[in-house]
């Protein structure tokens, strides 16, 4: 990531951010948008790891296109066809970022409400997809691509 964080005021969930992100090569692998297909596909693409230590976890959400894309930035050593994986880019540019921290079940359903909380404070950019970064179980971050 680089650029500058700007630091917004803080919404009922927490602190929002300023932000611009560089291009980010990723392995993904996408599945239906659902609950049910979502619970199913995290333990079946994190188990494609043999270590998840130092590896940060993420949702690109197109919902358009009814797909949730379950990704991890790409690493040197990475092979993505032995790991069953397509590569792709997560376009950076400018972002909101709304960062969630608490009990991991509240952290996990206010995900919606930060995207929503977010959609009120900047300009959607609808070219480019919302991300989720799970940090922990209890820190998600919100991402919003915003225009300029």
């Amino acid at each position: 990531m680089t650029g500058t964080r700007e630091e917004q005021p803080t919404s009922g969930l927490g602190a929002v951010r300023a932000m611009i992100r560089e291009d980010t090569p990723i392995m993904y692998h996408d599945v239906s948008f659902d609950v049910e297909a979502i619970q199913a596909g995290w333990p079946e693409f994190e188990s494609r790891f043999t270590s998840r230590r130092g590896r940060r976890m993420m949702a690109i959400v197109l919902p358009e296109q009814r797909i949730y894309r379950m990704a991890t930035p790409m690493r040197a050593e990475d092979d993505p066809d032995s790991l069953g994986l397509r590569m792709g880019v997560l376009v950076g540019g400018p972002y909101l970022e709304l960062a969630l921290r608490g009990d991991d079940r509240r952290v996990h359903r206010d995900v919606a409400a930060a995207f929503d909380e977010l959609r009120r404070l900047g300009v959607h950019d609808p070219a480019r997809p919302c991300v989720e970064i799970y940090r922990a179980p209890t820190e998600v971050d919100c991402l919003l691509p915003v225009i300029g």
